[in-house]
This record gives structure tokens, C-alpha cells and sequence, in this order.
């Protein structure tokens, strides 16, 4: 009893703070009560959820005066209190609130108002998680919003991304929404890769000097807005027709190819990076069978990030799909990447050689393996002999690992030449 009271005043306190007169000076106290009420609904829920119909009439209030920022914490509020673990009738009494949060977040767009932006687009994220159920009428009018804030440059990437990250939720959570929706599908992905292609075209030092010390730490993360446009692009794979998506995506793919050139190298890089990506979930790797060729051809693009990118993706290939990749490819790969690695003289490419040269040679038949024995080995320990300058630490042990996988893949053959691999290594 002693409780309720407690809360009661409470209450009164807030309520006290909301019938404050609606002018600039008491908004700050306004704001306040609201700040109160998200913090303490969900800990005094069952003392506090009798007032929700109370609540409702002073957030309609709010959503008509001038002030973004009480809006904005308005949303906020609204958020806080149908993510308290509501009933479903408590919670159908907020659906005519959503028209006001996506109004409030146009608003605070169109005026540049960032920090109260992101304070609308947190909320929409959370309830696209907690209760996205509450949005799905409205889909229509969230996916045009995110996608006025995923096409101003001008915003934060930041919330960019929560804008690209509110729709891929709330797809992820009802499927159902895009199921019938090719033109909308087709949208989303066009915008995923026009935010990829945002990456600098400049190549920095850091990029190309990778660890040299050791092989094992240099995991390959890509560019920021790439690997979240990656990222996004394989959640949808989990969710929407594959088939659907994969056709899209590869159309989009294309495009960027046929867009490439020496000057403009991000387009294939993209592409190439994209299709690494989801190398699992291409059921068929004869259905890409001519982009895999240009993959190969381009192993010796004269842009480096090019060339890592195919390597990258034969990589990814050569463990998504083995050993159907290897046993049609290997005459084309493996003779290709033992002569790239006697050429490259970028660590970060070297590397990555190494690492699609591991993938691959993994799954080889033990026949196919024996082919490259030699000229593998010849060329691999000729350039592990050389001096830390032209062979540091990571770029030996990279070459180590390859020289493993030969053993393992033609154990027999190689005895032949495990002397003369002792000699050097000893």
C-alpha cells in the first residue's frame, strides 16, 4: 500500500510537470516529466500503466507545438513505454501516435536537426526490434523516410546506417513486407550499393603496409560503408527469396562491372568484395561462371585493390563451394597465384594470395594437388629465402601454411621433395 502511494505521488509529480502551460520557458520541465516517465515506466509498470490513456492526450498536445525537441523526446517517450513489455490492447492504443514519430523525424531532417534526428531514428529502431508490429501499416511511409536520410550525404552516416538498419530489421522481423514487392527489393539494393560505392578512391598506406610480423592477425575487414552494405545484404539473404534477391543483386553487380575501368576501379572492387560475400548463398557456381573468369583475368588487374578483391573472392569460393570450384578451376588459379605471388610486391596482396591459396589447395584432389607440387614449392621457397625485406615474418608464415595444405593434399608426392624443404627451412 505504502508502494502505491509512493507511486502515486510520483505520478501526480509528473502529470504536474506535463499540465505546466505549453510556452518556450517550461519546455525544459516538460521534458523533464517525460525523461521520468521513459526511466520509471518499466519498473513501476503495473502502479503507472492505468495513466497511458492520460499519457496519449499530452503526447498529442506535444506533437503539435514548435518545439523539435520536445517532440523529438516525445518519440522518445513513446519508445520507453511500448517496449515495457505492454499488453497487445495496451499497445494498439498507441498506432495513431506513429503518423506524429514519422512526421517529427521528416521534420527534424528537413531542418538539419541531427541530434534530435538521431533521437527519432533510435526510437524507430528500437521499436522495429521490440514491437515492429506497430510499424507494419505504416512500412510504406518508413521505407520512403529512410531513404530521404539514407540519400542525404549531408547526415551522418551514422544515421545512414540506423536508417538502413530500421528497414532491414523490421523486413527481418515480418518477411512478409517485401515477400510482393520486387520494385521496393530492387530499391533497397541499388541504395545498399550506392552507399558502398561512397568509399575513398584513394589507397592508404595503411591498407597497403598490413602487419608484417605476423600472418594470423590480418583479418580482412572492408571499407566501413562497404562492410555495412555487406552486412545488411546477407541479413536480407536470410529473410527474402533467395532466388529473388540473388538475381537483383547479381543485376546490380553487373552494372558496376560494366561501369569499371582503370580510373574508376571501385566498381569491381565492390562487385568483387559483394560477391565474396555471399559466395554461400550462390546454390550454383556454374550460374556465375563468367563472372568466376573475369574473377581469374582480373587476378592481374594493374589496380592493387582489384587484385586483392579477386583473391578475396576465390577464397571465399574455394570454401563456400568446394570441391566443385576446385576441381572446374584449378588449371586456371593455381598456376595464376603462384605467378602473382613471384610478381606482387604488395605485402597486402601477398598475403591475401596466401590465404586464397590455403582455401583452395585445401579441397584439391590429391591428383590435382601433385600437378603444382613442384612448380608451387620451387617458387614458394625461393621467395621464402629471401631477406625480411622482401620476406617479412607474416608473408613466411603465410607461405608456411600454403606449403602445409600441400602436404596435407598430396602427402605422397611429397616426399619427393621433403629433403630439399628440410635444407631450406633448417
Amino acid at each position: 500500500m505504502e508502494n502505491k502511494e509512493k507511486w502515486d505521488e510520483f505520478l501526480k509529480y509528473i502529470i504536474s510537470l506535463f499540465n505546466l502551460e505549453l510556452s518556450e520557458q517550461n519546455f525544459s520541465n516538460i521534458e523533464l516529466g517525460l525523461h521520468l516517465l521513459s526511466n520509471v515506466y518499466s519498473i513501476a509498470y503495473d502502479e503507472l500503466k492505468e495513466g497511458v490513456h492520460i499519457f496519449l492526450k499530452y503526447f498529442t498536445v506535444y506533437f503539435k507545438c514548435n518545439s523539435l525537441s520536445l517532440k523529438a523526446k516525445t518519440v522518445q517517450c513513446i519508445n520507453e513505454l511500448l517496449c515495457s513489455s505492454l499488453s497487445k490492447k495496451e499497445t494498439k492504443q498507441f498506432t495513431g501516435q506513429i503518423f506524429s514519430i514519422l512526421e517529427t523525424t521528416l521534420k527534424c531532417l528537413q531542418a538539419h536537426d541531427m541530434d534530435n534526428l538521431k533521437v527519432c531514428l533510435d526510437s524507430i529502431q528500437d521499436l522495429s526490434n521490440c514491437e515492429p508490429k506497430i510499424l507494419r501499416k505504416s512500412f510504406n511511409d518508413i521505407f520512403i523516410l529512410m531513404g530521404k536520410i539514407v540519400e542525404d550525404q549531408e547526415a551522418d552516416d551514422n544515421l545512414r546506417e540506423i536508417a538502413f538498419e530500421i528497414i532491414v530489421s523490421l523486413v527481418e522481423g515480418i518477411p512478409k513486407l517485401l515477400e510482393k514487392d520486387d520494385e521496393k527489393l530492387k530499391l533497397l539494393i541499388e541504395s545498399l550499393f550506392k552507399y558502398a560505392m561512397e568509399l575513398d578512391q584513394t589507397i592508404d598506406n595503411d591498407w597497403l603496409n598490413p602487419n608484417p610480423i605476423t600472418f594470423i592477425s590480418d583479418e580482412f575487414i572492408p571499407e566501413a560503408k562497404l562492410d555495412e552494405a555487406c552486412s545488411l545484404l546477407t541479413r536480407l539473404f536470410e529473410v527474402v527469396n533467395e532466388e529473388k534477391l540473388l538475381k537483383i543483386t547479381s543485376d546490380n553487380i553487373i552494372e558496376l562491372i560494366n561501369h569499371s575501368s582503370d580510373d574508376q576501379w571501385k566498381y569491381k572492387y565492390i562487385a568483387y568484395i559483394t560477391i565474396a560475400e555471399i559466395a554461400g548463398f550462390i546454390k550454383d557456381i556454374e550460374s556465375i561462371e563468367k563472372l568466376i573468369k573475369m574473377i581469374i583475368n582480373d587476378l592481374f588487374n594493374k589496380n592493387i585493390k582489384v587484385q586483392y578483391a579477386s583473391l578475396y573472392c576465390i577464397a571465399e569460393l574455394s570454401s563456400e563451394h568446394n570441391p566443385d570450384f576446385q576441381n572446374a578451376y584449378h588449371q586456371y588459379i593455381v598456376p595464376n597465384l603462384i605467378k602473382l605471388l613471384s610478381e606482387s610486391k604488395c605485402l597486402r596482396v601477398q598475403l591475401e594470395i596466401c590465404d586464397a591459396y590455403v582455401m583452395f589447395v585445401e579441397h584439391l584432389t590429391d591428383d590435382n594437388a601433385a600437378k603444382y607440387l613442384q612448380s608451387s614449392l620451387d617458387i614458394l621457397f625461393n621467395i621464402f629465402i629471401k631477406p625480411e625485406s622482401e620476406c617479412p615474418p607474416a608473408l613466411k608464415e603465410g607461405i608456411l601454411d600454403v606449403v602445409k595444405e600441400f602436404i596435407n593434399a598430396s602427402e605422397e608426392e611429397f616426399k619427393k621433395y621433403s629433403q630439399k624443404c628440410f635444407q631450406i627451412l633448417l
